[in-house]
């Protein structure tokens, strides 16, 4: 379903003169030189030339924070693995209309679909897309508040997408290309219907053009809790590499010492208020690793505690290494290898039995993740 933004937009024209936009967008910044403005959500197919579907019916699934991704590393494709839709604005405008999209392919393997296409679009165009008239829709500056590029997570059909930068922006038809590329890129994906664009204050982004402030839509929105997914690199809003206060504000609660280490400089933190069997590693006042020993939560694939170890390997074909348990233990560590460059450094490591069930989980970076006794390392 095409989302018409035409009359949005030409309401936003009027309020724009009365209304300065870094008084509504918090960090967004200013682009002395303006690009030329194109029109609303208008998608077409670049190989078709057809129009798409802007949003979709959606399921839910939560999906944790993503780590830092550079450029270089966004544009790199994979070998293999399933194409997905990457929608950058063009200046092939209609008369009347703000912004109009074009999609281009991407190669993508892995399980965090989502958080890799809004990679693609903080890349832009390859050369030979700029070449075509394709332009970047999302110019990142100032401070960042988070250790990423941008945060995000879904339920129920909404993505939350929270950037950690001010988005450069020099007028209406900017805010008309951030927003039209992004919904457009994320709505494709059918656990997401609807999206809540925030800039790094927590405020919505574009505000002035939405029928509805965007925050309505993250009215009961689950901050950390057991429906919360895992990922190679963290749990729901929580993200390795974050600090201990920026987990907490992304989690809605406080995060308190487990007490569970005589380490002077690893520590491990749980929340404070539940979900059980969730730990936090704490390296340097940092989130190094997540370590899951409740059956009730799940990787975004779906892999939980209970499970069997043929199950594991046939979620994450190809990518799974196994080996024997180093802790003296019967069973054996399933290993998931990221293929994706900017998640080299994650591992998500899967304990099994003698019965070869999975008795519990952990997720994070290296060397971390592969300490056997936890901040004991072992």
């Amino acid at each position: 379903m095409l989302q018409n933004y035409k009359s949005n937009w030409l309401l936003l024209g009027l309020l724009w003169a009365l209304f300065s936009l870094s008084a509504c967008q918090g960090n967004v910044s200013e682009n002395p030189n303006p690009s030329p403005a194109p029109s609303p959500a208008q998608a077409t197919n670049s190989d078709a030339g057809s129009t798409v579907p802007a949003s979709t019916e959606s399921g839910s699934e939560p999906i944790a924070a993503t780590e830092t991704e550079t450029q270089e590393d966004a544009r790199r494709s994979q070998d293999s693995g399933n194409k997905i839709q990457i929608y950058f604005p063009t200046n092939d405008v209609s008369e009347g209309e703000l912004a109009a999209l074009q999609a281009v392919e991407r190669e993508f393997e892995g399980e965090q679909e989502a958080r890799f296409a809004i990679a693609q679009l903080i890349a832009g165009p390859t050369e030979e897309e700029k070449n075509r008239g394709l332009l970047e829709p999302i110019k990142l500056a100032g401070e960042p508040v988070c250790p990423s590029d941008f945060l995000l997570s879904i339920y129920k059909g909404v993505a939350r997408l929270k950037f950690c930068q001010g988005i450069v922006i020099a007028g209406i038809g900017d805010v008309a290309r951030v927003e039209t590329a992004i919904d457009a890129t994320l709505t494709q994906f059918e656990n997401i219907d609807k999206v809540a664009i925030l800039n790094p204050e927590g405020g919505c982004f574009g505000e002035l053009n939405r029928e509805s402030n965007c925050l309505t839509l993250l009215e009961g929105y689950p901050e950390l809790s057991e429906e919360s997914k895992v990922a190679v690199d963290g749990i729901g809003p929580i993200g390795v590499g974050m600090t201990l206060k920026e987990a907490s504000a992304a989690a809605g609660l406080d995060l308190v010492d487990g007490g569970t280490t005589d380490s002077s400089e690893c520590f491990y933190y749980e929340p404070e208020s539940g979900p059980d069997g969730l730990a936090f590693m704490v390296i340097n006042n940092r989130i190094a690793r997540v370590d899951i020993d409740n059956p009730r939560i799940t990787t975004i694939s779906g892999a939980k505690i209970g499970d069997a170890s043929d199950r594991i390997e046939g979620l994450y074909a190809g990518l799974i290494e196994t080996s024997d348990r180093k802790d003296d233990s019967e069973g054996k560590y399933l290993t998931l290898v990221p293929k994706l460059p900017q998640n080299q450094n994650y591992r998500l490591i899967f304990e099994t039995d003698a019965s070869d069930k999975v008795t519990s989980f952990r997720a994070g970076k290296l060397p971390e993740i592969e300490y056997v006794e936890g901040c004991s390392k072992g």
